[in-house]
């Protein structure tokens, strides 16, 4: 999930209907979560980039001028007249301290055909249709650095309700349990916010923090992967 600063004790914890699809809604605008369309990930794909973070994934639109995130006006319509787009909560590793993805290893996997993953404690192969909206935590939520207070406050409050998106019974969980295979680290460069320069920079992937553990072996992993297993259908 990336870093994570401590939620203020003295913020009101809200409380959500894990079966009502309106509950769900509420928490991501109440939260300013925004969902990453399948369509924007195949165009990423195309053009060979990696994921953005949310402050630079909410300024970028489609081929066809549409944002590339969802928002809060479908996440409402979606609630009330139960469209054929569906929500997906990603469940995957950071494979670095900067970047969660940055040899694109998951991205191919939610695209490709003969992708591995497991879907809700099901093994399953094939790629992610193009009506899914995907719960992304780095192109989601905001990052790391995050600038203005407000986006402090909404990661804040995701932070405090992040089993909802795992939990909730109108939700998907993918879970991306295997890290990128050594043959497929190439040096690449990514985008990534630079501590040292206070600014979001292009660097190679050799220089990122690297973080090995296994799927299983981590925190929010397993978090996920246990929320998930509470869903009623």
């Amino acid at each position: 999930m990336g870093s994570c600063l401590s939620c203020s004790r003295s913020q009101a914890v809200d409380r959500y209907d894990l079966r009502d699809i309106n509950a769900l809604a509420n928490f991501l605008i109440g939260a300013n979560i925004r969902l990453v369309r399948a369509e924007y990930l195949y165009e990423l794909k195309a053009q060979g980039r990696r994921l953005p973070r949310r402050q630079e994934a909410e300024k970028e639109t489609l081929s066809d001028g549409r944002p590339a995130l969802v928002t809060h006006k479908e996440i409402k319509k979606w609630a009330e007249f139960r469209s054929a787009h569906y929500v997906v909560s990603v469940s995957h590793c950071w494979e670095a301290r900067e970047h969660p993805d940055p040899h694109g290893h998951q991205l191919d996997i939610l695209l490709e055909q003969g992708g591995e993953w497991t879907w809700n404690g099901c093994h399953q192969t094939g790629a992610l249709d193009k009506d899914a909206w995907l719960f992304i935590d780095y192109t989601s939520l905001f990052q790391y650095k995050r600038i203005e207070a407000r986006q402090q406050h909404w990661f804040s409050a995701a932070m405090q309700n992040m089993h909802v998106l795992y939990a909730h019974d109108a939700a998907l969980t993918l879970r991306i349990e295997s890290l990128t295979p050594e043959h497929k680290k190439t040096a690449g460069r990514v985008q990534v916010y630079c501590e040292a320069d206070a600014c979001l920079k292009e660097v190679s992937t050799e220089d990122l923090v690297a973080n090995n553990t296994p799927y299983h072996k981590r925190g929010w992993c397993r978090a996920e992967a246990a929320w998930s297993g509470t869903k009623s259908v």
